[in-house]
Parts: structure tokens; C-alpha cells; sequence
């Protein structure tokens, strides 16, 4: 996905794209999410389109499409999609 490392205070995409930690997080107020939650819920729905789009015809494995979109960690990946589709992404592959 491009998108910048997250690191426990978001630093990195505050720096990336050239506005103070405190302006970004304004910006995500109105929202009411930080922008951390915005950057993992893209790479999840990212990751369900790709999951969808491959369905049972491709042999594209999990793992391989959670790397793909920024999650280092394939248990993190799946605890974080199971709590923001309600199914595992194996399931949601079967949907």
C-alpha cells in the first residue's frame, strides 16, 4: 500500500507528509478516530478486497496479503480482521 511505518505515536506519517503530530491528529477529530485506526482500517479493507477478488481460484495465501498491505504479523493481521469483519479472513475468502 505505500503507506509510511506505524510506530506507537504515529511520528512517522505526521513526518512523512510535513505536518506536526498534534496537526494531524486534529485533522482526524471530526472522524473521532486517530489517525493510526484510519491507516489499519485501509490496510484491512484492502486486504478484504484482495481477499474477496482472489477468491478459491487463486492459491494467494493470507499471510502473503497481509504482508501486502503493511501487517508484519500474520496472528495481529487476523485478530484485527476478525474483530473489524466479524469472520476470520480464511472465512470471509469461503463468503
Amino acid at each position: 500500500m505505500g503507506a509510511p511505518a506505524l510506530n506507537r505515536n504515529g511520528r512517522s506519517v505526521a513526518d512523512r507528509i510535513g505536518v506536526s503530530m498534534r496537526q494531524l491528529q486534529r485533522a482526524f477529530l471530526p472522524d473521532g478516530i486517530s489517525p493510526r485506526q484510519f491507516i489499519v482500517n485501509a490496510r484491512l479493507d484492502e486486504a478484504a478486497r484482495k481477499i474477496a477478488l482472489c477468491g478459491d481460484r487463486e492459491p494467494t495465501r493470507i499471510i502473503d496479503i497481509a504482508l501486502d498491505v503493511g501487517f508484519n504479523d500474520v496472528s495481529h493481521f487476523s485478530r484485527t480482521f476478525r474483530r473489524r469483519f466479524g469472520c476470520s479472513p480464511s472465512r470471509f475468502r469461503g463468503q
